[in-house]
């Protein structure tokens, strides 16, 4: 997949739902989420269970957040039926830079694409409610 761009804008309150949106899912599907910090470096290791087999994933976060940051993603897909599409392994790169304040014509929480598009991650299904 060729690399794409995108600029989100964030403030301190969709930092803090978009942290929590992934920790809940997290907690309902993961079977394994160990966070580590060493200095800069936050290092991710997560066995999840995502419907159509087990995700085993180890992210390593480096860098720091208000002014440049890499996250370094491997991802293992194991059990369940062959899914078109979805690679049993993925392994997936995002250099992030901060630019500055949110431009006039932002939100907290939207997300421009490289072709122009515009989605603001607080209209994004929440996922599966709790049982």
């Amino acid at each position: 997949m060729p690399p794409q761009t995108f600029q989100h804008c964030i403030d301190a309150a969709t930092d803090k739902e978009m942290n929590t949106m992934g920790a809940g899912t997290g907690a309902r599907n993961c079977s394994k989420q160990d966070v580590q910090r060493s200095g800069n470096t936050i290092t991710v290791d997560s066995v999840c269970d995502i419907g159509v087999g087990t995700a085993i994933s180890h992210a390593v976060v480096s860098g720091s957040f208000d002014s440049a940051y890499t996250v370094k993603v491997t991802s293992k897909r194991e059990g369940g039926p062959a899914v078109p599409n979805m690679p049993a392994e993925t392994n997936m790169t995002i250099e992030a830079t901060y630019l500055g304040a949110c431009k006039a014509d932002q939100k907290p929480g939207d997300m421009v694409m490289g072709n122009g598009m515009k989605m603001n991650v607080r209209d994004l299904p929440r996922g599966v409610p709790k049982q």
